[in-house]
């Protein structure tokens, strides 16, 4: 028996290698596909001025303050990036490389993660919702941190669920990569906290292995003391935002996509009848339903909601979409029909996934500056939402100030252009006591519902 067998083990190697090469290569290609194409987004000026690129003498009180103080509280990312730009030039190109790197290598930890867990039918649809889903990609491509964290917090996940012998040395290797991961974004502890509250409700039911679960409660220890000791003086007197007048579960709906939430519904309903065993879908519902919960809570208890933050409340999704398209593709005769099963998934990821490459998922301020500098006569003034995004494009046609523009700026009558980025949805902006008059709209048609708009406008005092 021992010698039939032999034959059979050493064919899977070669088809197992070629099959991450596979991976490798593929998600490398959307991952440095036209990375250095699109404009700076919001705030990646910001780490220019935060990396010490840009002067920051603009930025004054607390803004300048908070400026000074984010590389504190993210130091894994500030410090390798700050090493890479020694190499690489600080342009649109270079300052994302160490970003689409650390996604690339997000996207097969998280193949050889899976394929270890449940096999490579699981494997194979988790690295597709993973790797070809709309809000990871475009985050991988910006001048910041989200995929580094992604990256450790991948990490952090595998050493949780390693089936792995050496306790002590997987569990050291959760420690540290969850301070890694907390440092690269302090969001992330609540995602640990969440994972550790998750462990000690089922660790008494005995529906988690008992390993996982102890793993999972140093995790959420190490960040809660990572936490408490390290950020949380350096966060005391942050600035807070608004939702932008978006509900946060709506907007993390759009981030995620509506194939994924789908096809998440029908796998956490395929699960059901397993949340009895020792096989975990029992915490990942349960830390589903605390990131849905916080999620829903955050503009009470954050005081703001970035739809960036999205991404790390996403893992338990990808969980129970992957396993659907597991039981879908465990249920088909013969390999050709499961390929075909996963073309289907893939052409579902599409039109999200197309739609960034068409803009890059964000407002394309080079091409505005361009048209503000056309439409100008003079030393008019010009204002922004995002000042320090248009100011950087600007200074190629002659140096120019941007002034922010908010709601003191508008009652204040203020007199020269407006260049607001929003989407196509926001209605056209008025003033009671001034003339304006929208001149430029910049757009690209994509083939999903997101849209990046900017529009300039001329304004006059009456």
């Amino acid at each position: 028996m021992t010698s039939l067998m032999q034959p059979i083990q050493k064919s899977k190697l070669p088809t197992r290698f070629l099959v991450l090469v596979l991976v490798t290569v593929a998600t490398f290609t959307v991952n440095f596909y036209k990375l250095g194409e699109w404009s700076w987004d919001h705030d990646e000026v910001p780490s220019l001025m935060e990396l010490g690129v840009l002067e920051t003498e603009r930025a004054q009180g607390r803004f300048k303050e908070q400026l000074n103080r984010l590389p504190q509280l993210i130091p894994t990312w500030y410090s390798a990036q700050r090493l890479f730009l020694r190499v690489l030039p600080a342009d649109e190109f270079g300052t994302r490389v160490l970003s689409a790197l650390c996604g690339s290598l997000t996207v097969i930890l998280v193949y050889v993660f899976a394929r270890r867990w449940r096999g490579h039918w699981f494997a194979a649809a988790l690295t597709l919702l993973v790797g070809l889903n709309q809000c990871f990609v475009w985050l991988v491509q910006q001048n910041r941190f989200y995929s580094m964290a992604m990256l450790f917090f991948a990490i952090s996940l595998a050493t949780i669920w390693s089936k792995s012998e050496k306790h002590l040395s997987i569990a050291l290797l959760c420690a540290v990569s969850t301070v890694l991961a907390v440092l690269s974004h302090n969001l992330l502890a609540v995602v640990f906290w969440i994972g550790g509250i998750a462990a000690a409700m089922c660790l008494p039911l005995q529906v988690i292995p008992k390993a996982v679960g102890v793993r999972a409660l140093l995790a959420s220890a190490v960040a809660f003391f990572t936490y408490l000791l390290y950020l949380r003086p350096l966060m005391m007197g942050w600035i807070s935002g608004g939702t932008g007048g978006t509900n946060e579960l709506v907007s993390f709906a759009a981030q995620l996509g509506i194939p994924t939430i789908a096809l998440a519904m029908a796998g956490l309903a395929w699960s059901l009848r397993t949340l009895t065993r020792t096989d975990g879908f029992a915490w990942w519902l349960l830390v589903l339903l605390g990131g849905m919960a916080f999620v829903g809570l955050s503009s009470v208890l954050l005081g703001n909601w970035n739809p960036r933050y999205s991404l790390f409340f996403m893992f338990p999704f990808w969980i129970f979409a992957a396993y659907a398209v597991e039981q879908v593709a465990h249920r088909l005769e013969g390999h050709w029909h499961r390929i075909a099963w996963f073309a289907c998934i893939a052409v579902l990821l599409m039109p999200k996934l197309l739609s960034h490459y068409r803009d890059g998922s964000r407002h394309d301020f080079r091409a505005a500056a361009s048209s503000v500098a056309a439409l100008m006569e003079g030393n008019e003034t010009v204002y922004s939402n995002w000042p320090f995004t248009l100011e950087y494009y600007l200074k190629q046609y002659g140096s120019h100030h941007v002034e922010p523009w908010n709601r003191t700026t508008k009652d204040n009558q203020p007199s020269g252009f407006v260049v607001r980025a929003t989407n196509a949805f926001t209605p056209l902006t008025r003033m009671p006591q001034g003339d304006i008059d929208l001149v430029d709209q910049i757009m690209t048609r994509r083939f999903d519902e997101q849209t990046h708009v900017i529009r300039i406008y001329r304004v006059r005092p009456r």
